[in-house]
C-alpha cells in the first residue's frame, strides 16, 4: 500500500491528465494483496449462468437455423440428382408379387396312368407340379370333355415333400381343388367311406359350377391315411402318397346318368402305375392292391351279377 502513496504534481493541464493515466496505471498494476488474497483463497472468475429466457431463445434459434439448413440441402440435393435416377416403372409399382407355390415341369416323366375303358383313351392333359421349397410332387391327370358337357374326371395323386401339407377338413380340401380349374362348389353331402383296391377313401356328391356353363353333378373324392382308415381296410399306401380329385358326369339334359360312388371305386381301382417308374414304396403298394377283394366296385360287381340270376331264374319260360 506504501507504493500507492507516491506523489504526483501537476503543473499545467498536460501535467493534470499524465497525473491522472498514472494514478489509474498504479491503481490497475498495484494488485498486490488482491493477488495474493486471490491466490489464498483460490478465487476463479466464473460467468453467470444465462436466464431462462436467453436459453431459450437461443435454442428456438438453433433449431430454426437447423430446420432451414436441412430444406436447403434437401432442395439443393433435389436439383442436382441427374435425371436418369429417376424412380424406374417397377420401383413405382409397388412390391413385387409372391412366387408360386407351385410350378409346372415341361416335359416331365408321367408316373401313373388309368385303364379304365371309359377314359383311357380320353386323357386330355397330363401335368407335373413341384412344390417350389419342399420338393413334392402332384400328378394331375384330366380325362373327358373338360370344356364342355360331357362327363370328365381330375386325378390328382400327391406326393408330399417336405413342405409340410396338414390334411384339412374334406370340404375345404375339394374347394381348394375345385378353384384351381375355375369352379365353384354350390353344394357338398356329407362324405361317406368307400374301400377301394388302393385304401378306404371318402366320397360326396357334389354340385360345380363354372362361368358359361350348368351346373356339374361331380363325385368329389379322397384317400385317408392309415389313422382315420377302419382296420379290416387300412391302406399300406406310402405315408407321403395322397389321392384326390373330382368325377363328373355329363350335363347334356335332365337324363344325364349320375355316376355313382361304386362306379368311382371301380375308376379309382385301375389308377396304376406304368411299368417305367423305379420307385420300389409305389411299386410295392401297387403291386398289393389285387390282393384286396372287399371293395365297393367288386361288392357292386356282385350284387349286379346275383341280380342277373334272379331276374333270370323269375323270368317266366316262353310258350
Amino acid at each position: 500500500m506504501a507504493q500507492c502513496s507516491k506523489r504526483i504534481v501537476a503543473s499545467g493541464p498536460l501535467d493534470a491528465a499524465r497525473g491522472k493515466a498514472e494514478m489509474r496505471r498504479f491503481a490497475f498494476e498495484d494488485q498486490g494483496p488482491a493477488n495474493e488474497i486471490r491466490e489464498a483463497f483460490h478465487f476463479e472468475p466464473r460467468r453467470l449462468p444465462l436466464s431462462r429466457a436467453k436459453r431459450s431463445r437461443r435454442l428456438r434459434r438453433r433449431l430454426i437455423g437447423a430446420a432451414l439448413g436441412s430444406i436447403i440441402f434437401g432442395g439443393a440435393l433435389a436439383l442436382w440428382r441427374p435425371a436418369n435416377d429417376a424412380p424406374s416403372p417397377e420401383s413405382r409399382a409397388g412390391p413385387l408379387a409372391p412366387l408360386p407355390v407351385w410350378t409346372t415341369v415341361a416335359n416331365a416323366q408321367p408316373l401313373f396312368g388309368l385303364a379304365s375303358p371309359e377314359f383311357a383313351l380320353d386323357l386330355k392333359t397330363y401335368e407335373v407340379q413341384l412344390h417350389r421349397t419342399g420338393h413334392g410332387r402332384q400328378d394331375i391327370m384330366v380325362f373327358g370333355d373338360v370344356g364342355g358337357s360331357g362327363p370328365f374326371l381330375r386325378l390328382i395323386v400327391y406326393r408330399v415333400g417336405t413342405e409340410g401339407a396338414p390334411a384339412a377338413a374334406f370340404f375345404v380340401d375339394l374347394a381348394r381343388r375345385a378353384a384351381e380349374t375355375g369352379r365353384a362348389i354350390t353344394f357338398a353331402a356329407q362324405p361317406t367311406a368307400l374301400p377301394t383296391r388302393l385304401g378306404m377313401f371318402e366320397a360326396a356328391d357334389l354340385n360345380m359350377t363354372r362361368a358359361g356353363a350348368p351346373d356339374a353333378t361331380c363325385l368329389g373324392f379322397r384317400s385317408l391315411d392309415a389313422e382315420t382308415s377302419p382296420a379290416p381296410l387300412a391302406p399300406t399306401k406310402p405315408a407321403d402318397l395322397r389321392i384326390a380329385g373330382f368325377a363328373c358326369a355329363a350335363t347334356k339334359g335332365d337324363a344325364a346318368p349320375a355316376l355313382t360312388k361304386e362306379a368311382l371305386a371301380c375308376l379309382i381301382d385301375k389308377i396304376d402305375l406304368l411299368p417305367s417308374v423305379a420307385d420300389t414304396d409305389l411299386a410295392a403298394f401297387f403291386a398289393a392292391r389285387d390282393l384286396r377283394d372287399a371293395t365297393a366296385c367288386r361288392e357292386a360287381i356282385s350284387n349286379n351279377a346275383l341280380l342277373d340270376n334272379e331276374s333270370r331264374r323269375l323270368r317266366p319260360a316262353a310258350p
